[in-house]
């Protein structure tokens, strides 16, 4: 929340979109960007580059071979990346509050994942919100 007012009061402008090595992410915020599905090899790519925390908001065996949760949050520890799973499963809002507590606990900036980035960029939205339930 507080980012996206800073960016307009201070004139900041998102970073561009950091690749490399596989992995890509398109900035919405200073403080958030989004990205489809990483693997446990990509937490390192991540800190480089400058991520504090990975949000999967992937439910687990949504897809056969996906890392589960757990995988992800050991790569991400690995690593030195806090990491939160607020699972969305397609076709249904999620949870903004879940998000919100999530984004509020962990020191940005803040990378959100699920299969195509799609789900972090609407579940984010979705907390911003301020209709959105606490």
């Amino acid at each position: 929340m507080f980012s996206r007012l800073r960016a307009l009061l201070g004139g900041q402008q998102a970073p561009a979109p950091a690749q490399g090595a596989g992995f890509a992410c398109r900035w919405l915020t200073p403080d958030y960007a989004v990205c489809p599905q990483i693997t446990p090899a990509d937490p390192p790519r991540i800190v480089a580059a400058g991520f504090r925390t990975v949000i999967c908001l992937r439910p687990d065996a949504e897809d056969p071979g996906q890392p589960d949760a757990a995988t992800m949050a050991d790569a991400c520890a690995a690593a030195g990346l806090a990491f939160a799973h607020v699972p969305v499963r397609p076709g249904t809002p999620g949870d903004a509050g879940a998000m919100r507590a999530a984004l509020a606990a962990n020191p940005g900036p803040v990378l959100g994942y699920c299969r195509s980035g799609a789900r972090a960029v609407q579940l984010w939205q979705a907390a911003q919100s301020t209709d959105a339930p606490a």
